[in-house]
């Protein structure tokens, strides 16, 4: 449900039909990088839109999680 309704964002719409336009597909690679303080998101090959909305998503997904996370 987090990524639908992050998605139906104009900047996020506009990231995904800019994939859709590329005529040679490249495999984004995505590396997660999790500490108590921190978290750490590489993207390589991977549009900067898409790459915000990921973390985002994970930043929610944790924080629903962690119950006793401060915010």
């Amino acid at each position: 449900m987090l990524v639908i309704n992050l998605t139906h964002k104009p900047k996020n719409l506009v990231a995904t039909k800019k994939l859709h336009r590329q005529t040679k597909m490249t495999v984004a690679k995505i590396k997660v990088r999790i500490t108590k303080k921190t978290m750490t998101i590489v993207g390589a090959n991977a549009d900067i839109h898409l790459a915000i909305a990921l973390q985002l998503v994970l930043a929610l997904f944790l924080l629903h999680l962690n119950s006793n996370t401060i915010y």
